[in-house]
């Protein structure tokens, strides 16, 4: 299989660099994107703001590695990352 046939499968920190025709980032949903346990264990409210947003930033780099067509999935509530509010 050529590197333009098929799919590829990988997590949103090996997307960084990368361009694909299509990308599905599946399980975007609160408590998973960002993941709260890892916020619960910040020190104080800065330090979980601090730590917010680069987990912002990488959700961004998966959903724009896509060149035409982006899916974003989940089953409970959305991340707070895709919602207006």
């Amino acid at each position: 299989m050529s590197p333009n046939e098929g799919a590829a499968i990988g997590t949103m920190h090996r997307s960084k660099g990368r361009q694909f025709h299509a990308v599905a980032a599946l399980g975007a949903e609160h408590g998973d994107v960002p993941i709260t346990r890892v916020l619960e264990k910040q020190a104080d409210d800065p330090a979980r703001r601090a730590s917010l947003e680069p987990e912002r930033n990488l959700l961004y780099v998966a959903g724009s590695r896509a060149r035409e067509r982006l899916l974003v999935t989940g089953v409970k509530e959305l991340s707070r990352f895709l919602t207006s509010g």
